[in-house]
């Protein structure tokens, strides 16, 4: 999917205007437009781009991999890294993530940002640089990552969470707790007033402002919504876009974390190892929890590429629970460390890895029957270019059906809504003015495959727009006719 040349939403305003900044400082994603012209990803190639993001995939791995390293004090089983490094990012999230090729090398490039930031924050008593330079590389290098992507702001606070949890210098009293988590609070919220003011200054549109569901909906509507729709699928795996890796990893770490509790009190006490065991569970908990904090922020199931912090969130959990083991030598899960650890990352990545292949059959299958319907498509509106003798602008109306007939494997599209399973030349009909947007995306569609049609002016399809009202879909005969010395091609259902 990283070198993969078929179509997919937004691409046709990168290859209409290139270097374009789209919409994302508008929204807020000035980090991303900066790392474009950095990288050079500007210029957009589907194949440098993909380059692009295995190296910044490899490089966060190896430096979070690395850092892991730095905080437990210790070298990390290859066979535990390797699980890690698989479990961080094979996921639907960043399936789906990937499906907009044009920002996926940014995108994982915000999370090391994320990742050095963080480093900062932890080895500043252990770099020559003086304390005050680490701290505001530290917050630089973290507003950056925030402009890249608005859910970096959730991935930094589960990969905070993660981290500490497996520091092995961290504090094991109370006021120590206290003083690490006020440390931690108050560099992000420097982080976070920084990265407002950006977004005061630069955000234009209403883009983020339209997803908060919170005061637009009952509270009570809204907590259904994140515990059924959202937090239950996160754990359950139900519906093809999640996996149970969650649930896996956390049933693991709760027998894990239980069989030593019992056994360390039977062997120390109970007064002596208590606190340090309770202090570990909040920090479970906070990490499991930090997971959903997106969708809890915004008051709906977020859509699935924003979940980054899910997959880290159970790549610390799996970290964390390999440590555990491996430093229990005292117990019989001591002699089973390797095979349990294992077992328990390969019964997640499995879980994961067959709802990842399982969406990336249905979108190549998708970009194969899109391809196909094109096909048929253009031999129609051929017809009657050539029928009128004449090479007309052609209107595209209408939203095709999401739920074509595809093979029993592929992901049911009605109860799994992605944008990778839409068909590839499909309209947006939320845009004003209503198709116009739609059908220059379906025109870029035919235009990567060198097909080439004079596109209707704005006044055309809104002409096009009423007259379609009354007119079949396409195949039907009569979709396809000619008005006004203009086609008019309807290839979907009408919005209500």
């Amino acid at each position: 999917m990283i070198f993969s040349t078929y179509f997919y939403q937004d691409l046709g305003v990168l290859t209409r205007n290139y270097e374009t900044t789209y919409n994302w400082y508008d929204i807020g994603r000035y980090g991303l437009v900066l790392l474009r012209y950095v990288f050079r990803t500007c210029r957009y190639n589907v194949y440098y781009t993909g380059v692009m993001l295995f190296m910044a995939m490899t490089l966060t791995v190896m430096f979070y991999s690395y850092f892991v390293e730095y905080i437990t004090k210790k070298e990390q089983n290859e066979l535990v890294i390797v699980l890690f490094a698989m479990l961080f990012f094979v996921h639907t999230a960043w399936s789906e993530q990937f499906y907009f090729q044009f920002q996926s090398f940014e995108i994982v490039f915000g999370v090391f940002l994320v990742g050095v930031a963080l480093f900062l924050l932890w080895s500043v008593d252990d770099l020559i640089i003086p304390s005050g330079i680490t701290y505001a590389l530290s917050i630089g290098l973290a507003v950056l990552a925030f402009g890249v992507y608005q859910a970096m702001l959730n991935v930094y606070i589960t990969s905070c969470i993660g981290l500490y949890l497996l520091d092995e210098k961290r504090a094991r009293t109370w006021m120590g707790l206290g003083k690490d988590v006020f440390r931690h609070i108050v560099v992000f919220l420097v982080d976070f007033a920084i990265y407002e003011l950006i977004i005061k200054i630069t955000v234009t549109s209403t883009y983020l402002t339209n997803q908060i569901a919170w005061g637009n909906r009952p509270a009570l509507a809204i907590w259904e919504t994140l515990k059924l729709d959202y937090i239950e699928r996160c754990f359950t795996g139900k519906g093809a876009l999640y996996s149970f890796a969650l649930s896996v990893i956390v049933i693991f770490v709760l027998l894990v974390f239980c069989y030593s509790f019992i056994t360390s009190c039977i062997h120390v006490g109970v007064g002596k190892v208590y606190k340090g065991y309770l202090i570990d569970l909040i920090l479970l908990v906070g990490l499991v929890f930090s997971s959903f904090i997106l969708g809890i922020v915004v008051g709906f199931t977020p859509a699935v590429r924003a979940q980054l912090a899910l997959p880290i969130s159970i790549a610390f959990l799996f970290m964390y629970l390999a440590n555990h083991i491996f430093i229990n030598d005292g117990n019989l899960l001591f002699k089973y460390k390797e095979i349990i650890c294992i077992l328990c990352g390969a019964v997640a990545l499995y879980s994961s890895l067959t709802s990842v292949t399982r969406m990336l059959y249905t979108y190549d299958m998708v970009a194969t029957n899109s391809y196909f319907t094109a096909t048929k498509l253009s031999y129609d509106l051929d017809k009657k270019l050539t029928e009128s003798g004449k090479n007309l602008p052609i209107a595209f109306i209408g939203i095709m059906d999401v739920n074509f007939d595809l093979n029993e494997l592929c992901v049911d599209t009605e109860h799994n809504y992605s944008y990778m399973l839409e068909p590839m030349m499909n309209q947006n009909g939320t845009l004003t003015p209503t198709y116009y947007w739609g059908s220059m995306f379906t025109h870029d569609y035919f235009g990567m495959y060198g097909i080439n049609y004079l596109a209707a002016s704005m006044d055309q399809v809104l002409e096009a727009t009423d007259i379609a009202n009354e007119m079949p879909e396409w195949p039907a005969e009569g979709s396809i006719v000619v008005h006004n010395d203009y086609i008019i091609a309807k290839i979907g259902k009408m919005i209500d």
